[in-house]
């Protein structure tokens, strides 16, 4: 590449990092054990996102 090293890799790029961080840890979700019984964790599962989803589907949906 014919250009000048200035213009080139870290020191060419025009973006600058101002702060680095790690977004805080979050907590408290629900937790689906299939050390049991596997079909039941995912039952569990599917009936909660669903249950959760279904008033965002029926505004897509337009049926609510």
């Amino acid at each position: 590449i014919e250009a000048s090293p200035e213009r080139l890799g870290l020191n060419g790029s025009p973006t600058s990092v101002v702060k680095i961080f790690a977004p805080p840890v979050r907590g408290g979700g629900m937790v689906f054990d299939s050390t049991e019984n596997k079909e039941q964790a995912v039952e569990d599962f599917l009936n909660t996102f669903l249950e959760k989803e279904k008033p965002l589907m029926e505004e897509l949906l337009g049926g609510g």
